[in-house]
């Protein structure tokens, strides 16, 4: 890579501020390292990750918190693209008649790749603790996902019994089968989170103090 220019491996963290139509207001080093500088912040991206990110953008500027998007941006000097982990977080701020709504969008993220330099076991912790990270993150909302599936499933129920109560076309039936499948995926989401937690908590490995000096 040129003198002068930043590497886009980096363990810094990637920010940036976009405002609600999706103009970018601010980047870091960082981000620019990764993304570059240019007036389209997206630019480097291909077609279907640009309105990846553009989508993103909007949805955080309803209000909605967007976590765990990976996005691969094609960089000089590597064969294969640069993975890249965002969350794009919605900015609230008071009106002038003291209202709350969100006056910004807040990005931020990590490069998905180690720096040459590091060793085997410094590579393989960053991959491991970067996929509990992302695991926990997908976990939290697919249980929302599910937790919405519940919630309607029990107002079905409550409505139908109300409506049908003969239920000759066994609705009702149907509807358990929903609301056991929901139970069941919302039972195995908490086991893998028991266990990343557990992982977190007891793993343990040697380091060789003089080469992390």
């Amino acid at each position: 890579m040129p003198n002068g220019t930043p590497s886009p491996i980096t363990p810094e963290l990637l920010v940036a501020t976009f405002a609600p139509s999706g103009a970018v207001v601010f980047r870091n080093p960082a981000w620019q390292a990764a993304f570059g500088n240019r007036a389209d912040p997206w630019s480097r991206l291909e077609e279907q990750d640009r309105h990846q990110a553009a989508e993103c953008i909007a949805e955080a500027s309803r209000g909605l918190l967007v976590t765990n998007q990976i996005f691969s941006v094609p960089t000089s000097g590597r064969e294969e693209p640069l993975p890249l982990l965002l969350h794009f977080l919605p900015v609230y701020l008071a009106g002038e008649e003291g209202e709350a709504a969100v006056r910004a969008v807040a990005v931020t993220g990590e490069v998905l790749a180690e720096p040459e330099s590091w060793t085997a076991s410094q590579t393989y912790r960053l991959r491991m603790e970067t996929l509990g990270r992302m695991t926990m993150g997908i976990a939290h909302d697919f249980n929302n996902l599910l937790s919405g599936i519940l919630g309607y499933a029990e107002l079905m129920k409550s409505q139908l019994r109300e409506d049908l109560p003969e239920d000759p076309a066994g609705f009702a039936d149907a509807l358990r089968t929903v609301e056991q499948a929901a139970l069941d995926g919302a039972a195995l989401v908490r086991r893998i989170q028991q266990y990343i937690r557990q992982e977190k908590q007891t793993h343990h490995e040697p380091v060789d103090l003089p080469q992390i000096v």
